[in-house]
């Protein structure tokens, strides 16, 4: 088997730059046009990645993420060390702009359009997603002139930015086999933009909105319904046709063991010796999970305070049942490290439960007035 590489995951940081090249006609000519060694750009939000194709704006598990060449995929890191708060407005603006179409006429005309100070419309694509999120945080992007349209070429030349050395290691069989498995966020990209699309379409044939919103993502759909509360059966019905709603417990299906006590421990006897490395990685992505979950819980009360509607109480039982799955991952992964002696690691995660638990609460107390 020709040897595969992906990015070792525990050395990333927020707001990481992750440009990669690819072994087709796209890729390469991508790189011919910018004369430059990668085609794609992404960026590290903790947990996942954020990244514009052809297919829109959406999150990916770095894991699936492998390459034949270990030139082919780098990662970039602002030289000077970001702050907490740069670096969550830096996630939340990459975060807000899933769902968002491509730009493919910008993309490809970027050059052009760059030269005659042209003006960007709201669409995305990657490297102006990357860039974009820097800007939006207030960082200095030094020689990088305009975000809106730049290569990943030129995010790799950004002088605020430093290549990060042996980050990108050999996958191993394991690690090869898992991304070659479905993603299930395809499914829900699915129908994130299936939902989307019919708003899309109802504003472009409504005179008195098309011309003043441009949907692209969903905080553009909370803003036409703060505004224009008579289309929110019309949009929650959108959202209703499709399992958008009902797909937050997909991984109970693939990951039993995540949900279950009895299940987690015969899960953790197939790590005699490292079950607690297997924990703490089970554990690497909830903090964050969490950190996105209560701000999507505090917006949508804040939004629900402005207009009760249905759109908003339904993304609010939305983020309440995510925020829970987090929990019951977190209840059973203190048990497992009880399991283990680890006691320690145990009471942390019992903490983190209980931040969960504040917000599921919460969200349990605005849905039942």
């Amino acid at each position: 088997m020709k040897n595969k590489y992906l990015l070792d995951r525990k050395k990333l940081k927020k707001g990481d730059l992750i440009l990669t090249a690819e072994p087709t006609k796209q890729s390469k000519g991508i790189r011919v046009v910018t004369l430059g060694r990668y085609s794609h750009a992404a960026i590290w939000v903790g947990g996942t990645m954020i990244e514009a194709t052809l297919k829109g704006v959406f999150s990916k598990n770095a894991q699936r993420l492998l390459v034949d060449n270990p030139e082919h995929l780098a990662v970039y890191r602002s030289k000077v060390p970001l702050s907490q708060e740069i670096t969550e407005k830096i996630c939340e603006y990459a975060q807000s702009q899933v769902g968002s179409l491509y730009a493919i006429s910008e993309a490809a005309l970027m050059l052009p359009m760059r030269l005659l100070d042209l003006k960007e419309s709201k669409k995305q694509f990657c490297s102006r997603l990357v860039a974009c999120s820097y800007e939006y945080a207030g960082f200095d992007l030094q020689n990088l002139r305009n975000p809106n349209f730049c290569s990943p070429r030129q995010l790799s030349l950004c002088k605020a930015f430093q290549k990060v050395e042996g980050i990108v290691k050999e996958a191993q069989k394991s690690e090869i086999a898992f991304a070659q498995t479905t993603d299930p966020v395809t499914k829900n990209l699915g129908d994130t933009y299936e939902w989307l699309n019919k708003v899309r379409d109802l504003v472009s044939a409504t005179p008195a909105l098309c011309q003043a919103y441009d949907i692209q993502a969903q905080n553009d759909v909370s803003r036409l319904l703060l505004n224009h509360p008579e289309f929110d059966q019309t949009v929650t019905g959108f959202m209703r046709s499709t399992d958008y709603l009902t797909y937050f417990n997909h991984d109970r299906s693939t990951n039993p063991y995540r949900y279950d006590r009895l299940s987690m421990l015969k899960k953790i006897r197939q790590f005699p010796l490292n079950a607690g490395d297997f924990l703490e990685e089970e554990l690497r992505k909830e903090p964050d999970s969490f950190n996105k979950f209560e701000k999507n819980i505090v917006a949508t009360i804040h939004h629900l305070g402005l207009r009760r509607v249905d759109y908003f109480l339904e993304h609010l039982k939305l983020y309440r049942n995510l925020m829970n799955e987090g929990l019951v991952r977190m209840e059973v992964i203190a048990f497992g490290f009880d399991s283990i002696g680890e006691t320690e690691s145990a009471d942390g995660v019992k903490k983190l439960a209980n931040y969960a638990r504040h917000y599921v609460k919460r969200a349990d107390e605005v849905l039942s007035q």
